[in-house]
């Protein structure tokens, strides 16, 4: 991978962290494990919950998972679809 498909994947994911809010809902494009346990299933939406920046920028998202109760990290590389849940403010 060369220094121009970096920059563009960083770019996508910037674009995606902007556009992605606290309600909307995301689809993922890969099987997401933790600990050997499927915790997010392509196909099917999760609701995202909290928005992450670390001190160094790195971008992430807390949403629910397959497990009642359980809660998982995923990054914009992970996210192949979103939904807009529209003005709505969760409190």
């Amino acid at each position: 991978m060369d220094s121009c498909d970096i920059s563009e994947l960083m770019l996508e994911a910037e674009f995606l962290w902007q556009e992605i809010s606290v309600g909307d809902w995301v689809q993922v494009e890969q099987i997401v494990l933790e600990r050997g346990i499927e915790m997010l299933t392509p196909g099917r939406e999760y609701m995202v919950l909290v928005k992450q920046k670390s001190d160094t920028g790195l971008q992430s998202f807390i949403t629910e998972s397959n497990l009642a109760g359980q809660l998982t990290t995923i990054y914009p590389y992970n996210v192949c679809n979103y939904i807009n849940s529209g003005p709505y403010v969760l409190s």
